[in-house]
């Protein structure tokens, strides 16, 4: 990514941005990341890292002026460390503009405003048109970042990555227009495949030479950019660490940081799942084609599912992948102007959604948006039997101790008793993982599970899919951009063609 070369105009190297002394952070009820001392000068670019649940989202939050500080003192020594000044990216940040959408479009549907649809440039430019950011600025973060066909796509239609990307150029852009030259960004790379999160590494390289200043959270220490020279690390509530990045990314003090390495889970008695005697695929996808304006997402694609066989799925961003599973689960709007089969049935032919759920178990992004209740997080394990969102109904003993062996073999023991929303993301995320696995399904379909996790948790989640696979009769289909990722127990793998831009026909 080429910006604009930055105004050479600034603070001499080595000067306070922003200090934190003795502090301690409030989220809600709890008080966290208590006597907190850490300081970043200009000409510093650092990486926050740390399991899931240590404080790395909050501190961040801290930065940019969204958590409270109940002691000790926060001080910003310099304008770009104004909350205003700042660029965050976040899932939780992501979450929050979801939700707000979500109510939004509530609200049109309601006053029969349904053509008042906000789109991606909303995001981009969240400011008046007259106002924006100048075109030097904007037009190569659009280009390098590949958006500039999402720019008018309706919000609802994004994939995950492409929000992400969306999100990636508010922020980029935002940063070297203003004042302000502080980037804060919370997993970037989460939900990007290869060649973009090649393009995103290389603009942060390039930010860090022209001057702006960089706080990367990150669970993968081998995407931290080099030019990232500083690291602090958080476990459990507290500061782990800070220093250099060669003393603080060893081997010695990452194994401190996030244990030793995780076996496989130990064998369990093999649980019953359905069993469909049939010649049929399990899922049999006929040239199915789903398009959003003049943007086919994909076309006669088709794909089956036998027996027996366990799926990996993988593809550029925007490509479908999500599309198809929700096609697959019944979803999507244009499942039913495609032709389904599952388990040997046509889809559309009167079955009902609930016949097609017991079918599926699901970990999604889009269940982790939508599954906002204030619910202890057992009851959300629980609820998985049921395929609901929220428990409403009892649990059986047999239920409950199923459920308690895969809270046991995740290590999810401590989470139980808290508040579902107001766990981290990675927290929630296994959480729904253990929902899904305590199913049993016939088919139990991934999309990026190990999306937010940091590395303990990701050898925890593949375990388990491969124990699900060895010792039931599930079927797996597990969706990633990243090869390191895919389980061992994957016999077939789809790689999803890139999405066509305009109809060739013109149709």
């Amino acid at each position: 990514m080429n910006f604009p070369p930055a105004r050479q105009k600034g603070p001499a190297p080595g000067q306070p941005i922003f200090s934190m002394s003795g502090i301690t952070l409030r989220v809600r009820d709890s008080w966290i990341l208590t006597d907190t001392n850490w300081t970043v000068r200009t000409g510093e670019n650092w990486a926050v890292i740390g399991p899931n649940g240590a404080g790395k989202t909050t501190l961040m939050r801290a930065i940019t002026g969204q958590v409270p500080v109940v002691t000790g003192k926060m001080r910003r020594h310099l304008p770009m460390a104004s909350p205003d000044a700042v660029g965050y990216v976040s899932f939780e940040f992501e979450q929050r503009f979801v939700d707000l959408e979500r109510a939004r479009d509530e609200a049109r549907c309601f006053a029969n405003r349904t053509g008042d649809i906000r789109r991606g440039r909303d995001i981009v430019f969240p400011v008046r048109p007259e106002k924006k950011q100048p075109d030097r600025n904007i037009e190569p973060a659009i280009d390098a970042l590949d958006i500039r066909h999402l720019l008018d796509r309706e919000i609802r239609q994004l994939s995950s990555g492409e929000l992400r990307r969306i999100f990636i150029a508010r922020a980029l852009l935002k940063t070297p227009s203003t004042d302000g030259k502080l980037l804060v960004l919370d997993e970037p790379f989460d939900g990007l495949d290869a060649s973009r999160r090649r393009i995103l590494g290389a603009a942060l390289d390039t930010l860090m030479t022209q001057g702006i200043q960089i706080i990367l959270v990150s669970h993968r220490v081998d995407e931290i950019p080099r030019k990232i020279t500083r690291i602090i690390a958080l476990k459990k509530g507290r500061v782990f660490g800070q220093g250099s990045r060669k003393s603080m990314l060893s081997s010695r003090h990452l194994t401190s940081l996030y244990g030793s390495a995780i076996g496989m889970i130990q064998a369990v008695p093999k649980q019953t799942a359905p069993v469909h005697a049939s010649p049929h695929p399990v899922i049999d996808v006929r040239s199915a084609t789903v398009r959003y304006g003049n943007t086919i997402v994909f076309k006669n694609l088709s794909w089956k599912v036998y027996p027996g066989e366990h799926w990996a799925i993988s593809g550029p961003n925007g490509s479908g992948k999500t599309t198809l599973l929700r096609l697959v689960t019944g979803d999507h709007l244009q499942a039913y102007a495609n032709e389904i089969y599952i388990f040997g049935r046509q889809r559309g032919t009167g079955e009902s959604i609930w016949e097609i759920k017991r079918l599926f178990g699901v970990v999604s992004t889009e269940l982790q948006r939508n599954y906002r209740k204030r619910i202890p997080a057992l009851d959300v394990v629980r609820s998985g039997f049921f395929d609901s969102i929220g428990l409403y109904q009892t649990c059986t003993d047999t239920q409950r101790a199923i459920a308690d062996d895969w809270i046991n073999r995740l290590k999810l023991t401590g989470l139980m008793p808290r508040r579902y929303d107001l766990l981290s993301y990675g927290e929630r995320k296994m959480v729904l993982i253990a929902r899904a696995m305590v199913k049993s399904p016939a088919v139990l379909i991934l999309d990026e599970p190990c999306q937010g996790l940091d590395p303990s948790n990701r050898r925890r989640v593949l375990a388990g899919v491969d124990h699900i696979a060895q010792t039931t009769d599930t079927q797996i289909v597990f969706v990633t951009h990243r090869p390191d990722e895919v389980p061992g127990c994957t016999t077939h793998w789809l790689t999803m063609p890139p999405p066509i831009r305009r109809d060739p026909t013109g149709g």
